[in-house]
């Protein structure tokens, strides 16, 4: 039963990953504890598609406690960009952005993103910090 848990996790886990990408990607694609990341917002399909000025916060799951950060975007052509760096101790990370009124949590399908440790596995806090993001006071 366990096993099937955690594939049911994995799978929702890749569809969350391959959705969310379309408005937000990770430069490098796979993030790793205590490494710097830029993060692309496009904004065009989203519910910030007509916003002038967007503001992005960063949460990362580390410790078994959720911190969130702010983050400084930039314009860049047709998106926004900043760059972050990733705590030594984070296992997950969700972004949200906004224009001071709306926000653009992702939908169901959240900005979430794994974060690697040194050998290249997933953190495996992660898959807690994962089930908790239905908490209204975390996405």
């Amino acid at each position: 039963m366990k096993k099937i848990f955690f594939l049911a996790l994995f799978i929702l886990m890749l569809n969350n990953q391959a959705f969310s990408q379309k408005n937000v990607r990770y430069i490098p694609d796979t993030l790793f504890q205590g490494k710097k990341v830029t993060i692309v917002y496009n904004n065009k399909n989203t519910v910030l598609a007509d916003s002038k000025n967007i503001n992005g916060i960063i949460y990362f799951f580390e410790n078994y406690t959720w911190n969130a950060f702010d983050l400084e975007l930039t314009k860049k052509d047709t998106v926004w960009v900043a760059d972050f760096l990733v705590p030594e101790n984070a296992a997950l990370t969700l972004v949200t952005f906004n224009d001071g009124k709306i926000t653009d949590k992702g939908g169901k399908i959240t900005y979430c993103q794994f974060i690697m440790d040194g050998s290249g596995k997933s953190v495996p806090s992660a898959y807690i910090g994962l089930g908790i993001l239905p908490n209204k006071n975390i996405s």
